[in-house]
């Protein structure tokens, strides 16, 4: 079992709770030099409180960082590269060193800035480790049964094939796989 907590992520924290949106982005434009100060000293109490939580216990920190709407990013490509995603690594690499997992949670249509996200964070581990894992998961989630292992519902672009047929024979290794199906109605 992992102990789970969330923390404020930087973009949706700032205009959601500080400035609004409209706000938000014009600063990002007119004060360049102030907002990179202003989200330098927010990380920085993120980052704080993060260790704290793993510090008291938390294996998992996952922080909402919604960046996109159904149309697309609430800002530009260039300004999240300029601004967020060199502070999100930030939050990531402080946070993975100090020894928890970060999920980096984010809703709306982030395509344009997908790649950005991606290098914010290692999602890909090596076979060994990808075995490791899943045996992992199977010995926590599956004592009775009932499990069903899978990747993410998408492989994103750099994603390593070997890591799936490794996934596969490490599921088929352990020989719990099987289901059996009850048929008919009592």
């Amino acid at each position: 079992m992992a102990i789970s907590s969330w923390i404020p992520g930087i973009v949706e924290h700032v205009w959601t709770r500080l400035t609004g949106l409209e706000r938000f982005v014009m600063f990002l434009y007119r004060h360049p030099a102030e907002m990179g100060r202003f989200l330098d000293k927010m990380i920085k109490f993120v980052i704080e409180l993060g260790k704290s939580l793993v510090d008291a216990g938390v294996d998992v920190i996952w922080y909402g960082n919604d960046t996109a709407g159904k149309n697309g990013p609430i800002i530009s490509p260039a300004l999240h590269r300029k601004f967020i995603v060199p502070r999100l690594k930030s939050i990531t690499d402080a946070l993975k060193k100090k020894g928890a997992y970060v999920i980096n949670h984010t809703y709306g249509n982030i395509y344009p800035i997908l790649e950005d996200l991606v290098s914010t964070a290692l999602f890909f581990g090596s076979p060994e480790e990808v075995a490791a894992e899943v045996k992992e998961c199977i010995r926590a989630a599956s004592p009775r049964g009932g499990y069903i292992l899978a990747s993410l519902n998408t492989l994103i672009k750099g994603f390593p094939v070997e890591n799936i047929y490794t996934m596969y024979k490490t599921v088929h290794s352990t020989k719990i796989w099987t289901i059996s199906i009850k048929r008919g109605i009592d």
